[in-house]
């Protein structure tokens, strides 16, 4: 689905990760053909990537995990993509319930 999305007029693709996610990252770039260029639109989880979008002004697909609801973005355009589950606003950055329902059915 990125190559479509970077063969698209005016979209380009910039994919994050942390250091030991660099080999996946690389790998996904050269099976999509994703260019690395400044982003008209993010779309990520309520992470880093997410709250830097939002504080640049960037509009924003967030795909939410209902944890702490302080954390959705502001003042920047967005949509939250979200699963809503019972244990929503648990505060916790581990799922306590071990099922993380909240992302896995987004």
């Amino acid at each position: 689905m990125i190559g479509q999305l970077t063969r698209a007029p005016g979209c380009q693709m910039i994919l994050t990760g942390g250091a030991e996610e660099t080999p996946l990252i690389g790998a996904i770039r050269a099976a999509g053909g994703a260019p690395i260029a400044l982003a008209s639109v993010v779309v990520s989880n309520n992470t880093g990537p997410a709250h830097i979008a939002a504080a640049l002004g960037t509009p924003l697909v967030d795909l939410y995990a209902l944890t702490n609801p302080q954390h959705t973005p502001w003042q920047v355009e967005h949509r939250l993509l979200l699963h809503d589950v019972p244990c929503r606003f648990c505060l916790k950055s581990v799922c306590p319930q071990g099922h993380h329902a909240c992302l896995a059915k987004v």
